[in-house]
């Protein structure tokens, strides 16, 4: 495997606002071709697969006004400064569906949108839900939590209700983890 690097000639940011950054660099390519890339900077994110005791996940409904649809989605959500990826993943599963797990377990580093950004998506498993009181779907524009079966999932990707990408390679992930478990 190849360790180098381009060469970073320049480098400045050229917008930014409370949720990325957007940063301009012109670089010098392996080839030694010159190129300028614009590169969103975000922090990362984690993702939950939370799963009951009968196997189904939780999956939540919001409206997401970029794509003015509705959208069914792993809940997941940006790091916080200086919260882990573990705590985020809690913090997220409580907001987004108002359960708490006992257990989380990391399966993955996904790197997410590789050819615009720098973030990487960090997918744990959550397990021993336990619902409860505290939540803050109505400030995420969440509509519902559904608990749904793997067969259900399918259904729901084949009839386009379930169109988040990210949640897509999401599941996929949990599917080729669980199947080597």
């Amino acid at each position: 495997m190849n360790d180098k690097k381009p060469t970073v000639k320049s480098s400045k940011v050229v917008y930014k606002n409370p949720f990325y950054s957007v940063v301009e660099e012109d670089i010098v390519m392996l080839n030694g071709r010159e190129a300028t890339f614009y590169t969103v900077q975000k922090t990362d994110a984690a993702f939950i697969i939370a799963e009951d005791a009968d196997g189904k996940i939780l999956l939540v409904d919001m409206y997401r006004y970029t794509t003015k649809i509705p959208s069914l989605e792993v809940p997941a959500g940006n790091f916080e400064p200086g919260d882990s990826a573990e705590q985020t993943a809690r913090k997220e599963l409580q907001e987004e569906t108002g359960h708490k797990a006992k257990k989380f377990e990391f399966i993955g580093k996904y790197a997410g949108d590789v050819g615009i950004a720098n973030r990487y998506f960090h997918l744990f498993v959550a397990t021993g839900l336990e619902e409860t009181e505290e939540n803050e779907m109505e400030e995420e524009s969440i509509t519902a939590v559904l608990r749904l079966s793997m067969d259900e999932v399918d259904e729901l990707i084949a009839s386009g209700r379930i169109v988040d990408t990210d949640s897509l390679a999401m599941i996929q992930a949990y599917r080729v983890w669980k199947s080597k478990r």
